[in-house]
Order: structure tokens, then sequence, then C-alpha cells
């Protein structure tokens, strides 16, 4: 799974992290004092062990493609399914932004029907 969303998404550097050296810092440790990479982004991790925003972007993405088509059915009859896929994308969300969180920062995760994707907002 992890080595199809880093070809896609294109991650520079998968071997530290964006905040500090990216070897030792982690959560706490990285303060707004603390130096950062210049593109987050390109960065698979956004401290020593802590996955980077593009990271949860593509995992989340990947759980929406593979998981959440698993929660609907196709008969006209039912229409319950809609809630249920409403529960499932919100677990989700839940869960990524509880360790978004404990990377210290700041989030909100939702899940945009329209363009089939999570959405990280972050806050300063």
């Amino acid at each position: 799974m992890l080595k199809c969303s880093l070809s896609v998404s294109n991650f520079v550097e998968v071997g530290k992290g964006c905040c500090g050296t990216g070897l030792l810092e982690v959560g706490p440790l990285c303060t707004p004092s603390t130096p950062v990479c210049e593109n987050h982004a390109q960065y698979l991790f956004w401290d020593s062990i802590h996955p980077g925003e593009s990271t949860y972007r593509c995992l989340s993405q990947y759980l929406a493609k593979q998981l959440l088509p698993k929660f609907t059915l196709q008969h006209p009859v039912v229409t319950w399914h809609r809630s249920c896929r409403h529960l499932i994308v919100n677990l989700i969300a839940i869960v990524f932004q509880r360790y978004v969180r404990q990377a210290g920062l700041d989030c909100i995760v939702s899940y945009s029907f329209r363009e089939n994707a999570f959405v990280i907002k972050f806050f300063n």
C-alpha cells in the first residue's frame, strides 16, 4: 500500500522527517523555533516517526478508494447505506485526526464526497 502511494505522490525524502534534523525530533520537540524543511509536501514524515500531511492525504485517499466502496449497496430499495458510509468516513477522519494531533499539530480532518478525498485543515 505505502509503496504505491509513494510512487504516485512523488515524495522526495522518505528517510527522515521535515522537522529539525528529521532524525531525532518527535512531537513536542518540534516547536515553533525548530527549523523545518522548505517543502514539507515532499517529505514522507513530519518528524522522525509521525507521517506528514502529504502522507496522510495519500493514505486517506487510498482508504477512500479501497474501503468506502465496500460500504455502498447498489440496490435502490436500500437507503441506509449512505448513513453507514458517513459513519465509516467519520471514524476514519477521527483516527487520522488523532494521529496528526499526536504529532503536535492542530487540525480538523473531514471527507469531501464531492472530491472523493479526505481534507486535512491545519491551524497555526
